[in-house]
């Protein structure tokens, strides 16, 4: 019955949603969090699975001590493991092999073991091996294609593992789906991408007032906006440099607006070092928060940077769906991962791979072309609509495809 699957994750489902996407097309999955912590405390996120009491609660009270001391030797194993000089390359969590066979026996001993459902999708493949071993038939749904931080693809021997013994991976990505099928032949891979669900986020709904009331500097102005990671690996460089050139062009009428989960005050000196002035740093919140609603409604233009890490690189990145919900003008960094989705002068202005100036020729060239802009914007509104929807095009797909998985 494709009711008795569970959804297991790692992170925040208020900034990492795919499993509410998912329960769009399941209404009865269960969505639990992963974390080593509440296994030791023998909690899950769904009061189902390990109820809720007062008993209990006073339960964890007495056990909170005793689980301080366990972090500690975690924390301990994590920093200095001995398996580091075996297996060089760690998982996404950045724990080497010695942490990560304690965590994935935890997990399966104290936490997944417990659930009922006898199929499991995870994000990513840590918990993956834990739910494996406990008998769980195992969906991985690959955020990423984590590659131990570094610019060429390589699995941990533990993530390899899983991925081959998984029942089916769901990759998020056209071009991570090819690349896989190479790597991992007669391995069961379907692609299902990111997608909106515009129940739970619509930025066309959102108060066009609420950012300019916030911020007021930046009504009556151009905005460029971004809204994702601040890492190296985003390639937010990239867009910084190119926006201190529009202001040599532009003094008053552009503002840029990053939004970042992170590294904040490496942008903050990326900013001072090539002396932009005219710009906002909004907070990081929730991905249907109201004022980054309002800011993807009245960004005029949105950017997508890249690099060369394969994660990003190979990546139809949650954003990119975003800033298309947005119905805005899109500049986008050409990769196989946006080349997936976008098309240029179609649903985007698509800049050449690494190329500072030819991403400041694109956004020049939308500021001054409002009917492009609105072009843009419209088509890209429409083919998330259409195509890429929890709403309609992917609830149905998601569900075949787990027929499909749960009848082979």
């Amino acid at each position: 019955m494709i009711e008795d699957i569970a959804y297991v994750t790692r992170f925040n489902p208020a900034i990492f949603p795919r499993p509410l996407f998912m329960k769009k097309a399941i209404p009865e999955l269960n969505i639990y969090l992963l974390s080593i912590r509440q296994t030791i405390l023998n909690k899950g996120s769904n009061p189902q699975l390990m109820g809720n009491t007062d008993s209990i609660k006073k339960e964890r009270a007495v056990e909170s001590k005793r689980v301080s001391t366990i972090h500690k030797l975690f924390n301990a194993l994590k920093k200095e493991d001995p398996l580091k000089i075996i297996e060089p390359c760690y998982r996404q969590d950045r724990s080497y092999d010695g942490y990560s066979i304690v965590e994935e026996t935890v997990y399966g001993t104290l936490f997944l073991r417990k659930l009922h459902e006898k199929y499991v999708i995870i994000k990513n493949t840590i918990g993956a091996p834990a739910a494996i071993s406990v008998g769980k038939n195992v969906i991985i749904d690959l955020m990423d294609l984590w590659h131990c931080d570094r610019d060429y693809v390589i699995f941990n021997s533990i993530d390899a593992y899983a991925l081959r013994r998984a029942r089916c991976v769901i990759t998020w990505s056209k071009a991570v789906t090819a690349l896989l099928r190479k790597l991992l032949p007669g391995q069961c891979m379907e692609y299902l991408p990111f997608g909106i669900d515009l129940d739970l986020m619509d930025p066309l709904k959102a108060s066009p007032k609420l950012l300019f009331e916030k911020y007021p500097d930046l009504s009556g102005k151009i905005i460029i906006g971004y809204s994702g990671g601040g890492e190296r690996y985003h390639g937010i460089d990239k867009l910084i440099q190119a926006f201190s050139l529009i202001e040599k062009v532009n003094k008053d009428e552009i503002y840029l607006v990053i939004q970042t989960w992170g590294q904040n005050q490496r942008v903050k000196a990326l900013l001072k070092a090539y002396n932009v002035r005219h710009y906002e740093l909004i907070p990081a919140t929730t991905f249907n928060d109201p004022i980054r609603l309002s800011l993807l409604r009245n960004s005029n233009i949105l950017v997508l940077t890249a690099s060369e890490s394969p994660g990003v690189y190979l990546a139809e990145r949650s954003t990119m769906f975003h800033y298309m919900a947005g119905g805005n003008a899109i500049v986008a960094e050409r990769t196989p991962g946006t080349l997936g989705v976008l098309r240029h002068g179609e649903t985007a202005y698509m800049f050449r791979f690494n190329d500072t100036k030819d991403l400041t020729n694109g956004i020049l060239l939308l500021a001054n072309d409002r009917n492009l802009m609105r072009k843009l914007g419209t088509n890209a509104r429409h083919e998330l609509e259409t195509k890429y929807s929890w709403n309609n095009a992917l609830r149905t797909k998601m569900i075949k495809l787990l027929n499909k998985v749960m009848s082979d």
